[in-house]
């Protein structure tokens, strides 16, 4: 379920960081890589309200979530707590 539960935050903070770009009429690549947008957005003139490697930990629940849970809770949590 933590899986899961990354890979949905994964997913928000890519839809949201492509929502911004494409209001500020930015180009941006077709990519999952969330410190890759991240970058993008910050040349937009916004701050982020994450550090880079805040999204750099969720990057690879957005193509691959299957982990065991022991893998996956250290990661995570980590973000979850910050």
């Amino acid at each position: 379920m933590l899986s899961a539960t990354c890979f949905h935050a994964q997913q928000s903070v890519e839809k949201a960081l492509k929502a911004v770009l494409t209001a500020r009429r930015a180009s941006f690549p077709r990519t999952h890589n969330l410190e890759e947008l991240g970058l993008l957005v910050a040349d937009t003139g916004i701050d982020l309200p994450a550090p880079s490697e805040d999204l750099r930990r969720l990057t690879p629940f957005a193509v691959d979530f299957r982990y065991d849970e022991e893998t996956v809770a250290p990661m995570c949590c980590a973000i979850i707590v910050c």
